[in-house]
């Protein structure tokens, strides 16, 4: 999308095309947490699924798999956990490049 870098602050600035926002980095209030699910046999993702304490089925995927026990291969692994953000919330500012050929 664009290039960030960081200013001797440590504050963000995020570059698209010509124009520059300058941001902050805040806390998030709840962390996130980044998924992954493991690849069924054919290669294909999630299949049908039933959460534990509930007896209602989920569809994850194209729900061509068997619902029954589980085994390793229908774990979830927690890949990373977000705690902050950049936050980018004025208006962007144009850059103009200067031409070393200007005519006076």
């Amino acid at each position: 999308l664009g290039q960030v870098t960081f200013d001797e602050h440590e504050h963000p600035i995020l570059l698209i095309g010509n124009q520059r926002l300058e941001g902050k980095i805040v806390r998030l209030r709840k962390p996130l947490v980044v998924c992954s699910m493991p690849r069924r046999s054919d290669g294909k993702r999630g299949g049908e699924e039933v959460w534990p304490g509930s007896k209602r089925k989920r569809e994850v995927g194209d729900g061509s798999a068997a619902v029954g026990g589980r085994d390793d291969e229908d774990c979830i692994s927690v890949v990373g956990v977000v705690r902050f953000k950049y936050l980018f919330k004025h208006r962007p500012q144009p850059v103009v490049f200067s031409s070393s050929s200007a005519a006076h």
